[in-house]
């Protein structure tokens, strides 16, 4: 009983102390993306060290992970991207690799014409992971996946919770209702971001945008077809969009 007692206190002791030692290295990083970006939206992750800016004074977000993760056969070594605003093609929120909100380039655009509502806001998003907690299972990862117009990296994602624990974590938790805060709210930074770059384009861009307004009904969800087809939209989206258009 002495020895199963003894290696459950040195269990645990060795656990606090892979904690703080994570938990500097984390507030040292903070601290070192601090002075590169004051004022900007910073999150690094404490389970993988996963991180991603969002800059609103330089116009770039800076995603990547600080220390090797993932398993043998996908492992992702460390690495650091910046990427402009205008560089952010998609982002959705992921409950255990299974999306829970989206936005992307091609609904950013249609916003600007009909008014498409993309996340929705992050009372909108923590709805959407209160919804899909009502089954018996609980959340084993909640991440942000970025997809970037780059060849060589074009998708990141940033992890915002993350447990062990076999049935997971659930609402009420204060582990997983700070991850589920801190996603939404990221999502929101980006969306925001992404709606920022698109009031930047050219004026030529712009004109053609709004011109979508003197269109006819069927020209409209004509190109609607387009981005579904395109990717830019889900046929969930679609349909909303299309349904906004026969009802305005």
């Amino acid at each position: 009983m002495e020895v199963i007692i003894f290696v459950f206190i040195a269990g645990f002791v060795i656990l606090l102390i892979h904690s703080i030692s994570i938990g500097r290295k984390v507030n040292e990083f903070h601290t070192e993306l601090k002075k590169k970006f004051p004022g900007a939206k910073i999150h690094i992750s404490a389970y993988d060290q996963s991180f991603l800016v969002v800059d609103f004074e330089t116009d770039q977000i800076v995603v990547g992970v600080k220390k090797v993760r993932g398993t043998l056969l996908t492992q992702e070594r460390p690495y650091r991207s910046r990427v402009p605003f205008s560089g952010i093609i998609k982002a959705e929120v992921l409950r255990d690799g299974t999306q829970v909100a989206s936005t992307n380039r091609g609904s950013q655009a249609l916003g600007a014409a009909i008014g498409a509502v993309a996340f929705g806001g992050v009372g909108a998003i923590i709805g959407g992971l209160s919804g899909s907690l009502t089954s018996s299972s609980g959340t084993k990862r909640l991440s942000i996946q970025i997809t970037v117009d780059n060849a060589s990296k074009p998708i990141h994602e940033v992890t915002f919770y993350e447990t062990k624990r076999k049935e997971g974590g659930k609402r009420g938790e204060i582990f997983f209702d700070n991850g589920a805060k801190l996603v939404a709210e990221f999502a929101a930074y980006i969306e925001e971001a992404m709606r920022k770059a698109g009031k930047e384009e050219p004026q030529a861009t712009l004109a053609t945008t709004a011109s979508k307004f003197e269109k006819s009904l069927a020209d409209q969800v004509g190109e609607l077809w387009k981005l579904k087809e395109a990717g830019a939209l889900t046929q969930e989206e679609f349909e909303t969009q299309k349904s906004k258009l026969m009802n305005s």
